[in-house]
Order: C-alpha cells, then structure tokens, then sequence
C-alpha cells in the first residue's frame, strides 16, 4: 500500500511491484545527485597561495562534509547541521540526531568514510586555527571554541569580516542552479533506495527519524543497531560505487586532510 500523501512534507515512497514502480514524489535521480556533489567539486580545494584561499578552502570542505554526512545520514536540512562537536561520538562511531526537535532524537552509526571524513575534519580545524593563531586570533579563537563543543562543528568562514557564521540550512543551492534538487532529497532518494533494495518501510523509518524506541528515554536496542548498521552500510556502498556501476560516484579522497 501506498504510504499517505496528505502531507506534501512526509516521505512517499512504496516498494516495487510488477506494475507498480517505486518512487518518491519528491524523489531526484542518481544522475542529478553525482551532478550536485560534482559542482562541489569543482569548486575544488585549491593550493593555498594566500589566506583568502585557505579561507575558501575552508568553506569548500566544510560544505562537502555536511553534503556528504547528510546524505550518508539522513539529516533534515536546518540551521546549524549536526550541532557541535559534542553530538558526535567518535570512538564508537555514533552521532546523535536532533534534527527536528526532542522527538526526532535518534543515534545513528557513522559509516566508515564518513568517520574518516569527520576525524579528517577535526584534524584540519585545529591545524587551521595554529595557522592563523598570529595573524587572525579571532580566526583560532573561533576555531577552539568549536574544537570544545561551545560552538557549531560547521560553520562558515567569512573572508572580510575573519568571522564565523551559522551555516544555513540552504547553503547546497548555490550548487544546484538549474537543478531540479530540494531541501531534503537525500532523504527522499535514499529512503526510495533502501526500499528497492528489500527492506521494509518500518526499517527505513528508523533511520529517518520517524520511530523511535517505545520511550525517548530509551536507546534503540541491539537488534535495532545491527539493522541501523547495515542500513547505512548499504548507503555507503551506493555513494561509493562507480555510477557505471549503478552507484554515485562520490569520491572523498581530495577531501580528507593531510596534516
């Protein structure tokens, strides 16, 4: 049966059936997604030559990491993606959800490339904030804030002002013109996926949020994180896969810091 569509916001997605294909009404395609992450990619993450670059780079790599844990995830688009450095649990490989309020709280298993693109990340900022410790210590200053969990883990870095901003829940459409891509298409195209693959709608909801252990008091138990596990395993395996092989295409390695 067809999940109900009263909502323009819900998830619609339904599983294949000889006559009935499945789909999202807001679903985009593998072809428009490898488009979005290629633009990004463009941008690319140039050799530093003066300060105005590693600030761009800063950014660059900031706004790929939050695409690429969002989709890896399925994050809701909002104000200030992933909250802090606190949210995350990097030894377990854990990071706690709240992207749509107390009721949407869900602890989600990090997918090996998008463990190594975060601890990259980490090892990057605080390399950042040594370089610019003389010259711009409102630069190191911010960056240490963020490193204690007081502020944003993403954020962007302005180039006049040498100030940090809240990164924006619309920060992805300056690489999606004349693209048919919405706010949360990660979540309506990997939802579809996961269904197209075999598993159950009741499973997918887990990961997006919506269902939850019986309290909210209480953590998702065993079984529920060896499904959540191969959830996003199996997502991963989509991102990473050549598109000729019917995966995205998505390559991390221009991404990941070398201190």
């Amino acid at each position: 049966s067809t999940l109900d569509r009263s909502s323009a916001a819900s998830d619609v997605y339904k599983r294949q059936t000889e006559y009935q294909p499945i789909g999202s009404n807001f679903a985009s395609n593998a072809a428009t997604i490898s488009n979005y992450f290629q633009n990004i990619t463009k941008e690319g993450i140039t050799l530093p030559v003066s300060y105005q670059a590693r600030f761009l780079n800063f950014n660059i790599l900031t706004e790929f990491i939050v695409a690429y844990l969002s989709l890896c995830t399925l994050y809701r688009p909002r104000y200030s993606p992933f909250g802090t450095i606190k949210y995350f649990d990097l030894h377990a490989g854990l990071v706690n959800i709240l992207d749509k309020g107390a009721i949407s709280f869900r602890q989600i298993p990090l997918c090996e490339s998008a463990l190594r693109l975060i601890i990259s990340y980490i090892a990057f900022l605080k390399d950042f904030a040594k370089k610019f410790e003389n010259r711009y210590p409102e630069v190191s200053i911010g960056i240490c804030s963020t490193l204690k969990g007081d502020s944003p883990l993403f954020q962007k870095l302005c180039i006049r002002s040498k100030s940090f901003e809240t990164l924006k829940a619309n920060y992805m459409h300056k690489y999606t013109s004349n693209m048919w891509l919405k706010n949360n298409y990660e979540r309506h195209y990997m939802s579809t996926f996961l269904v197209n693959e075999g598993y159950s709608r009741n499973d997918v909801k887990m990961l997006l949020g919506h269902t939850s252990p019986s309290t909210r008091s209480e953590r998702f138990s065993s079984n529920d994180y060896n499904l959540l596990h191969s959830l996003v395993d199996k997502i991963e395996r989509h991102i990473l896969s050549p598109v000729n092989a019917g995966g995205l295409g998505i390559q991390i390695q221009r991404y990941l810091y070398d201190c």
